[in-house]
């Protein structure tokens, strides 16, 4: 007769052999987002500055203004990304030091200490 139990985890964590969900990568919400926002935002200045038009003169030219502003906004999407990036080493970086020590966290973050 076959043995009907479930099948234990061979790490002992059911946690570990559960797919992968987006709680488990914090930070990647911004990665993804702030690339999206890094990409576009140039082309959407420029396409802003396209519709504004060239005007002569010698004042500065709206395609300016609005590429500016593009590639300004870009930066501050790339930024974003960045951060989201250091916010998954470090989540990355606590997981392995948990899974390593047992409590080695507590003593990074302060938590637990005799206050």
């Amino acid at each position: 007769m076959a043995d009907t139990d479930t099948p234990q985890a061979r790490s002992g964590s059911p946690a570990e052999d559960r797919p992968l969900q987006p709680g488990d990568l914090p930070g990647i919400h911004r990665i993804l987002i702030g690339t999206v926002i890094a990409v576009l935002a140039p082309l959407f200045g420029f396409l802003g500055g396209s519709m504004a038009g060239a005007e002569g003169g010698d004042t500065v030219q709206p395609l300016y203004f609005w590429l500016m502003g593009g590639i300004f906004v870009g930066g501050v999407g790339a930024l974003i990304a960045v951060l989201g990036g250091v916010r998954l080493v470090r989540a990355r970086r606590e997981r392995r030091a948990r899974q390593a020590g047992g409590g080695a966290t507590t003593a990074m973050t302060g938590e637990g200490a005799a206050g």
